[in-house]
């Protein structure tokens, strides 16, 4: 269902309702400001689901609770800042999260995600306010199959060594318009 670049400013609980066979939900570039949190209930077999370029400055925790297909989300140019909602991290079979030019600047204890993420293989926080030292325990959780992280265009000053040591399998890693200073030995080290 593509209904990007429209006017949307609300959209209702139960507007999905019946559409368990939609695969591609595109509500981008519209002016969405907040979600209900079971607004995706009824959207068991989504893979693909594109917010981009909407409002959006925080997410219900269990937004995502219900779809257990999806593979690609993008988040893209939103005002996301506060924390990202946990059914987030526990998507299986989640391929590529985009959260490129947001405000996400603290993440509390890092990226929690579940340890049974075998399919993640993208993950987009470029062009954020994520500043600061990178610490150890920044990339948590199942990221064994991450293949691309992207963090430009934010205000890293250092990286904790050891941060990108769960990632054995990145062959693309962009750090590139922060602010780093020094890179030590062990600081980009992938262990394969």
């Amino acid at each position: 269902m593509y209904l990007q670049q429209n006017k949307l400013e609300v959209l209702h609980d139960g507007v999905f309702t019946g559409l368990k066979n939609l695969i591609i939900l595109k509500l981008g570039s519209n002016y969405l400001i907040t979600l209900p949190e079971t607004i995706f209930e009824p959207l068991a077999n989504l893979q693909n689901l594109y917010l981009n370029n909407n409002n959006l400055k925080f997410l219900p925790k269990n937004i995502f609770a219900n779809l257990l297909r999806l593979a690609k989300v993008d988040l893209s140019s939103n005002a996301l800042s506060r924390n990202l909602p946990k059914s987030l991290y526990e998507l299986e079979y989640l391929h590529i999260l985009i959260l490129e030019d947001n405000l996400l600047s603290n993440l509390g204890n890092g990226l929690e995600f579940s340890n049974n993420l075998s399919y993640f293989q993208k993950l987009d926080l470029s062009a954020n306010m994520i500043s600061g030292q990178l610490p150890s325990n920044f990339f948590n959780g199942g990221l064994n199959k991450l293949r691309q992280v992207l963090l430009s265009n934010n205000k890293i000053m250092s990286i904790e060594s050891g941060t990108f040591d769960n990632l054995p399998e990145v062959k693309h890693l962009d750090l590139g318009f922060n602010y780093l200073q020094r890179l030590y030995n062990d600081t980009i080290h992938f262990h394969h």
